[in-house]
Formats: C-alpha cells, sequence, structure tokens
C-alpha cells in the first residue's frame, strides 16, 4: 500500500503563514500610513500654522511704529491711524487665542508667561496712543513714541523671534522623528516580505520533494501491476462502466488477435458481429 506524503497539510500550512505574512504587512501598512498622516497633521496644526500665526503677531505690532511715523509726516490722518492700529489689535488678539490653542512644549510655555506680561505693557502703551491720537497732540506722540512706544513695542520682538524659532526647531525634530519611525516600518515590511518569500520557497521545495516521490511511487507500483498483469496465464482485462477496454494482458490480445493499444478504447462492438446468424 503506497503511503501517503501529506502534501496537503504542507499547502495549507503554506497558505496560513502566506496569509498571516499578507495580513501582518497590511497591517504594517495601515499603521504606517496612520502614523505619518498624524505626523503631517501634528507637524502642521502645531507647528506649521503657528509659525504664520506669531509672524502676523509680529508684523501687526511692527506696523505700529510704521502708522505712528507715517501721522508724524502728515501722510496719515490720526482717525486713520486710529483705525489700522485697532485692526491691528484685533489681529494680535485672535492670532494669539488662536497660538493658545495649539500644543504648546514646555519651552514655549515659559517664553508665553515672560511675553504676555509684555504684551499687557504694550497693550497699555498703545491705549495711550489712541488717547494722544484722538486729541491731535503731534508733538506729544512724538515724545511718547520714543519714550515709552517704541521700547514697550521693541520687547516684544526677541520673545516673539524665540518663539518663532522654536517652531522652526521642533517642526525638524517631529521631521526626524517621523523619518526614522518611516525607516523603521520600510526595514519591517522588508524583513516580513523577505521571510514570506523564504517560507514560500522552502515549502515549495518541500511541496515538489514530496509530489516528486509520491510521482516515482505511482509508477513503480504501475510498473509492478503492468507487470503481474502481463505475466499472469489467465485472460485478464478491465473495462469502464461503458463497457470500454482500459487493459488488458497479453492472453486476451491473442483471444481478440489484436494488440492492447488496439484494443484499448474500444468495445465488444468493435471486435464482435452483433447481428443474428
Amino acid at each position: 500500500m503506497l503511503r501517503n506524503p501529506k502534501v496537503e497539510p504542507k499547502l495549507l500550512t503554506l497558505v496560513v503563514l502566506l496569509i498571516l505574512f499578507m495580513v501582518a504587512i497590511g497591517i504594517i501598512g495601515l499603521r504606517g500610513i496612520q502614523t505619518t498622516h498624524a505626523s503631517l497633521d501634528t507637524l502642521y496644526i502645531d507647528r506649521i500654522e503657528p509659525l504664520g500665526q506669531l509672524s502676523r503677531i509680529s508684523n501687526s505690532y511692527n506696523e505700529i511704529p510704521t502708522l505712528v511715523l507715517q501721522v508724524q509726516g502728515g501722510t496719515l490722518s490720526p482717525s486713520q491711524a486710529i483705525h489700522s492700529i485697532d485692526a491691528a489689535l484685533v489681529a494680535i488678539r485672535n492670532e494669539w487665542r488662536a497660538y493658545l490653542s495649539t500644543y504648546l512644549i514646555e519651552e514655549e510655555r515659559v517664553l508665553i508667561q515672560q511675553i504676555e506680561p509684555l504684551m499687557v505693557v504694550a497693550d497699555q502703551a498703545i491705549d495711550r496712543l489712541f488717547s494722544l491720537l484722538k486729541l491731535g497732540q503731534i508733538d506729544e506722540i512724538t515724545r511718547f513714541f520714543a519714550t515709552t512706544l517704541h521700547p514697550g513695542l521693541d520687547a516684544l520682538n526677541p520673545q516673539l523671534a524665540a518663539l518663532l524659532h522654536i517652531q522652526i526647531r521642533a517642526a525638524r525634530e517631529e521631521h526626524d522623528v517621523s523619518h526614522a519611525r518611516y525607516r523603521t516600518i520600510h526595514f519591517f515590511t522588508i524583513g516580513l516580505l523577505a521571510t514570506a518569500i523564504i517560507l514560500a520557497v522552502v515549502f515549495s521545495l518541500a511541496i515538489t520533494r514530496s509530489i516528486g516521490r509520491q510521482r516515482e511511487a505511482l509508477d513503480r507500483e504501475h510498473r509492478l501491476l503492468k507487470t503481474i498483469l502481463r505475466t499472469i496465464p489467465d485472460l485478464i482485462w478491465l473495462k469502464d462502466p461503458d463497457g470500454v477496454y482500459l487493459a488488458c494482458n497479453p492472453r486476451f490480445e491473442r483471444l481478440f488477435g489484436a494488440k492492447e493499444t488496439d484494443i484499448l478504447g474500444k468495445t465488444d462492438h468493435d471486435f464482435m458481429d452483433t447481428e443474428p446468424a
């Protein structure tokens, strides 16, 4: 009796392993996409947008001295200056509020604690400037600008510049972390693919050898059966359910007066007259 080489379990194991590896690679890929998406969100929402917000705050503060100089030079009326400064203050407050709602690291919080008192001082100076502009006291505005307003606004610039520098540095660090994470996922995925390919090759070779041994065993059995069939002196033949000859021995060949190759595939009707005498 031919022993079963158990090819089916090996095929099943190969399929299961490949499916598991594909699932693992898919999960890693999806996690990588999610992580990359989250990193991009963090980079944009918490670093790129704050860069714009802080830049607009700085520009709005720097716009105020320019407006005062235009009033002093007579190219801008006090009422126009009041309107423009008021718009700049609204922009500063909105942008600062938006900036504070983003994710802040500890270094930012420390600087914010230093900046907010300076912003209060600047707001007080700007309120005084509004009063002088409404009164149209240009000479007093010139003196106030040189002694109080300009130094108060200048004190904010280094602190805002420091916050801008933090955004740039934090964005670079986030980029480096994302790049390192990408490389880890990349190499891990390649490792999984390589392992899956190696396992597929190993199992394929094992299955091929099993099939080869099975075929050799079948060939040996076929030759043995053929030898037995040809050496038995009795009439031996084999038919399918439709009466078609599938095999026969030399004694049967002599009975029919034909070679086995001429008998196989035919029925009794091909060799005998079925009409009545």
